[in-house]
């Protein structure tokens, strides 16, 4: 486990992040339970009764919890580096009686038995942090290798070309959105620091060319917001 990362996931999802995540997310993403209700759907929609579904980046469990509900016999693996997070992930799911079909792991996809195969996965809020430096590509590698022949992959993530005037323009439109449904608007510019500093978008043809590359076709986008695009592809 690369302990520089895992120092970043603890100092942006730590103890205190973990307890307030929930409330403030929906305040900071456009669409966030439209986007986790048309992902769920379209795993529902094309993979097995029985399917085994990796998530990576689980976080404080909404999206664990919202796919078991979803599926009375699809059995999850969830991962995510954040103790603190996989914490609050793990009382949701006790509380809802869902302790038998999910497997909590603290640590990275690279981390994540290969063996038996998933039907699915997804990475949601996730990659985005991960420089375009080769690590993106073997972060989605490490999860291509972990699905099954026509398994499903949700990917979302903030993207652009942050080079461009377009995605600062819509960057303060996201920023005044923030400011406007946010329970703390007093704090939207300091966590924009944190977007400027650990945040490395791509464009959506560069999306395209890393899941090519990472064994990936029949790639669909189906949510958009601001800066955020959602996609779903097939491991070929």
């Amino acid at each position: 486990m690369d302990e520089e990362k895992l120092d970043t996931a603890k100092k942006h999802f730590g103890n205190e992040e973990a307890v307030v995540y929930d409330d403030l997310i929906r305040g900071k993403i456009p669409g966030y339970d439209a986007m986790h209700d048309m992902a769920r759907l379209i795993l529902k929609n094309s993979v097995p009764e029985e399917a085994k579904v990796l998530i990576v980046g689980a976080g404080t469990g909404t999206e664990t919890v919202a796919l078991l509900e979803s599926s009375p016999a699809w059995r999850i693996t969830a991962v995510d580096p954040s103790e603190a997070m996989l914490a609050t992930a793990a009382e949701k799911i006790s509380r809802k009686g869902f302790g038998a079909r999910i497997h909590l792991h603290t640590g990275y996809v690279a981390d994540v038995d290969s063996d038996p195969l998933f039907d699915a996965a997804t990475s949601i809020l996730v990659m985005h942090f991960i420089p375009d430096n080769g690590e993106k590509e073997a972060y989605l590698k490490e999860i291509s290798k972990r699905l099954k022949k026509g398994g499903k992959m949700i990917l979302v993530d903030v993207g652009g070309d942050n080079e461009s005037d377009r995605y600062h323009k819509v960057i303060e439109v996201w920023k005044n959105f923030q400011k406007e449904k946010r329970s703390d608007p007093e704090n939207v510019d300091k966590d924009f620091e944190h977007i400027v500093n650990d945040v490395y978008p791509v464009t959506e043809e560069r999306t395209m060319e890393l899941l090519g590359r990472c064994g990936f076709g029949e790639v669909e986008r189906f949510y958009e917001a601001l800066v955020f695009k959602g996609y779903v592809a097939t491991k070929l």
